[in-house]
């Protein structure tokens, strides 16, 4: 859908629109691990097994802090050339 708006714009608007297609998807990948990592955790709180709410609560905490904070740290680095 959205190429469809950006196409009467040129090619440079399209290979810009496509990176930054790009670039959120990696944004979005640790999201989707966290949002199952807090799954499991709900269903261990249901099943009142709390060693398995501590450890995954741990791997949620793990997974979210270190994953976003690379990406995060490498697009504030990296910014310029990318963007250039």
């Amino acid at each position: 859908m959205t190429t469809v708006i950006v196409t009467p714009l040129g090619v440079f608007a399209i290979a810009a629109n496509s990176f930054a297609i790009t670039a959120e998807s990696l944004c979005i990948g640790p999201v989707w691990d966290c949002r199952c990592c807090t799954t499991l955790v709900g269903q261990s709180i249901g099943a009142d097994r709390r060693k398995l709410v501590r450890s995954f609560a741990r791997i949620t905490i793990f997974i979210w802090y270190d994953r976003y904070g690379v990406i995060g740290v490498l697009m504030y680095l990296f910014a310029p050339q990318i963007i250039g």
